[in-house]
């Protein structure tokens, strides 16, 4: 009975022995199933980092790859762009020089000169006197200045004695009426003091200058002006010394001449500007004295409002 006893016993706890085998072996089965579970989605999470950083780098090559085209294709486009701004600006340039050269100036049917006159030794000069022609009537009368008496023991001065259509005097401008086509004369005087009676003096034409009307913002007609002396009226005129009958040209050769005379004893010395239809012919002398630097500037100014020198301008418009 006992030895039964044993036989059962022995037979239960070799049964519990393979139960605890077969529980821990399945456990380590477990846990190997889920070690290789684990290790299955580390290689399949390393295998997708993997083919992610792949493909990173591969989007990262073709994006490098494009951002350097498109840099290279703006680099070309700006240096295309820079290039054809280059060519416009010559381009414009080169219009612009073409029209300047190639532009001609038109005889102006408002404008005036300046009556220059130097003594050659000390340097005294006078340039206010002022002639010229209005687009208007009542250019004379309106545009015509009366002169101020030179003070000082030494002066020049150069005034329009008893111009037509002006009450008798002395004027320092003389205005005409624009008439194309025709013949103008201006007839004008040197004055001087005793102590230059026999002094040399240096006499030219300085402009012209040509005017431009315009309204300005209190609706009065103005004037801008600008100095040529490349204006082709200037091949009409022609000084003319009353007192020794010799005629120069004002210009010649594109250059301003300048007439050189001598008071020979006498206070005032009376000349006269001729404005011709057509251009003068006249023979003229090159002066011995070296010319002025004002009278050789061949350049336009640009536009400026008359100074205070200048005859009025200012009208209202009704």
């Amino acid at each position: 009975m006992k030895n039964i006893f044993i036989y059962v016993v022995s037979i239960f706890m070799f049964l519990g022995c393979e139960l605890e085998n077969k529980d821990l072996i399945d456990l380590l089965n477990k846990n190997q199933s889920n070690i290789e579970e684990i290790d299955q989605t580390t290689n399949k999470k390393s295998i997708d980092t993997t083919i992610k950083k792949v493909k990173y780098k591969e989007i990262k090559s073709i994006t490098s790859s494009k951002n350097s085209k498109e840099e290279d294709s703006d680099k070309t486009d700006n240096e295309n762009t820079t290039e054809g701004t280059e060519n416009s600006n010559i381009n414009s340039e080169e219009v612009l020089r073409r029209e300047f050269v190639n532009s001609k100036e038109v005889k102006p049917s408002n404008w005036y000169v300046r009556v220059v006159v130097e003594e050659a030794f000390d340097g005294m000069k006078t340039k206010s006197a002022q002639l010229g022609q209005i687009d208007k009537d009542d250019a004379t009368t309106t545009y015509s200045l009366r002169s101020i008496l030179p003070y000082g023991k030494s002066y020049l001065d150069v005034v329009f004695k008893n111009p037509d259509g002006l009450k008798n005097g002395d004027y320092k401008t003389s205005f005409h009426m624009y008439q194309p086509e025709q013949e103008d004369r201006w007839t004008f005087t040197v004055n001087t003091d005793v102590s230059h009676a026999n002094s040399d003096f240096l006499l030219h034409i300085s402009g012209i200058f040509v005017l431009t009307p315009y309204i300005d913002e209190y609706n009065r007609l103005r004037y801008k002006e600008r100095k040529s002396v490349s204006n082709p009226l200037l091949k009409n005129m022609k000084l003319i010394d009353k007192v020794s009958s010799k005629e120069m040209a004002v210009v010649k050769d594109g250059k301003t001449q300048i007439y050189k005379f001598n008071m020979s004893g006498n206070l005032s010395r009376e000349f006269e500007l001729v404005l011709q239809v057509d251009e003068v012919s006249v023979a003229s002398k090159k002066s011995k004295v070296k010319v002025m630097k004002s009278a050789r500037k061949s350049f336009i100014k640009k536009d400026d409002t008359f100074d205070l020198f200048h005859p009025p301008i200012i009208e209202d418009i009704k």
